[in-house]
């Protein structure tokens, strides 16, 4: 994530656990990390924690989290994104929902988000499906173009700091 977060045009991003090693518990986006990244689309299923540090994706505009069974909460820092306008959360327990939405623990951090939806929540941890990369792809598609123009994309990108 570290080399990631550096590239400096990077305006969509969308990744999921493909590309973390297994050992990896917490994903972490740094203060000044993808500085001009404004919409990003994220499924994880063997990541327990996110933070995301005051100063992160100072320019994200559009943020989708998919079936991302572990996470009990938003990080703290989605509530220094203040050009957030836009929050998807799809596959998740009901009970971890709502508690961003109004009146719950955790609205604080996206009371500033105009449009915050979810999507398919479930009731039982047990009730999620297993995830699955089809369905996943799909998601991506809906919201980011092809993954092909991105791969591409972002090989270009680090060639370039390499």
């Amino acid at each position: 994530m570290a080399v990631i977060e550096k590239l400096p045009n990077l305006t969509k991003f969308s990744f999921h656990d493909v590309i973390f090693e297994e050992n990896r518990k917490t994903l972490v986006c740094s203060k000044g990390g993808f500085p001009r990244l404004q919409v990003l689309s994220i499924g994880m299923s063997n990541l327990d924690d996110w933070k995301v540090e005051e100063g992160a994706m100072p320019n994200l505009c559009e943020l989708s989290i998919y079936y991302w069974t572990r996470l009990r909460r938003v990080p703290e820092g989605l509530r220094y994104i203040t050009t957030l306008t836009e929050l998807i959360i799809t596959g998740m327990r009901r009970t971890d929902c709502s508690r961003l939405q109004e009146g719950g623990e955790d609205f604080y951090k996206v009371q500033h988000v105009s449009s915050l939806t979810f999507e398919k929540m479930y009731d039982r941890e047990e009730d999620i499906p297993a995830p699955n990369m089809d369905r996943f792809q799909s998601l991506r598609k809906r919201r980011m173009g092809s993954p092909v123009k991105l791969r591409a994309a972002l090989r270009t990108c680090v060639r370039g700091i390499g």
